[in-house]
């Protein structure tokens, strides 16, 4: 099978499965079962826990 014959997986992790070393083994794991699978993976990775919510307080602050 040709790599443009793969199927891709989206693996999309953020807040507290994205905060520890432990979970980023997890996410590792699982990405490597995916490609043990045949597919081609690709992980999308927001903000870790309550970044967004200090973003959001930091612009609420600089609007005053």
């Amino acid at each position: 099978m040709q790599a443009d014959d793969m199927q891709w997986v989206v693996l999309k992790y953020g807040g507290t499965s994205v905060s520890t070393a432990e979970t980023w083994r997890a996410i590792a794991e699982r990405a490597r079962q995916v490609l043990e699978q045949g597919c081609q993976v690709w992980i999308c990775v927001s903000a870790i826990t309550q970044v967004t919510n200090k973003l959001v307080a930091a612009l609420v602050c600089a609007k005053r």
